[in-house]
């Protein structure tokens, strides 16, 4: 009788430890970044078509990623992941180095390109099963931070919310491994008219400023000559 109560104590204690678990699964990573799960009925992620066209990288078997063509400094991954069946997801994530983000982008940003990335992929039919009206609710709701096992975006009864505020949730018994992945390998998916990459942008500049500049020494050594 005795092992039976110590057993039920055991149980007891575990099933009380399990959310705290998970909490201390919170990564700084995910504090910085905003996923979401594409589990709406009818939703399918076909990310493997950017890697046959150059935009994207594979950073594992179930995870590709590239930087987005609207703001370079940010990241985007897609992948699947399992949440009572298998689903696509997509992860807004402002890289780390050595526990350190390597840009100052605020919310406003990440959230803009949440939007435009994820119409892109609409667009493109790269992501399907789900309409603008479904993107606009997700942007409404993204807050940076909404990352992760607890917190990532999922869809319930025509809604899309924290995975924690749905009858969906079970809390982690362990905690997984970070997805880590090397900057530099990572390219850019070039976006069209205003959205060019930054880093794009600053070249461009550069070069033009490089042009002008050399315009005006050969106008003003022709000029000396002349004279």
């Amino acid at each position: 009788m005795m092992r039976y109560k110590e057993v039920y104590v055991s149980i007891s204690i575990l099933l009380i430890l399990l959310p705290i678990v998970s909490a201390s699964c919170v990564t700084l990573e995910d504090l910085a970044a905003i996923e979401i799960v594409f589990n709406k009925p009818g939703a399918v992620l076909d990310y493997s078509r950017l890697v046959e066209a150059g935009y994207a990288v594979r950073l594992s078997g179930q995870e590709v990623a590239y930087r987005s063509g609207y703001d370079a400094r940010i990241v985007v991954i897609l992948g699947d992941t399992y949440l009572g069946g298998k689903y696509g997801y997509m992860r807004i994530q402002v890289p780390f180095v050595n526990g350190k983000a390597l840009y100052n982008v605020t919310e406003a940003e990440v959230r803009r390109v949440l939007q435009k990335e994820a119409e892109r992929l609409l667009e493109m039919g790269v992501l399907r099963g789900v309409s603008r009206e479904d993107i606009e609710a997700i942007v409404s709701c993204a807050r940076l931070g909404y990352a992760g096992w607890d917190t990532r975006i999922v869809y319930e009864d025509g809604y899309w919310k924290p995975f924690n505020q749905t009858r969906l949730y079970r809390p982690l018994s362990a905690c997984t491994v970070p997805l880590t992945f090397n900057l530099e390998d990572v390219p850019v998916f070039p976006a069209e008219g205003e959205s060019f990459p930054s880093t794009v942008l600053v070249v461009a500049v550069a070069l033009a400023g490089l042009l002008l500049a050399g315009f005006l020494l050969y106008r003003q050594r022709r000029a000396s000559k002349t004279a």
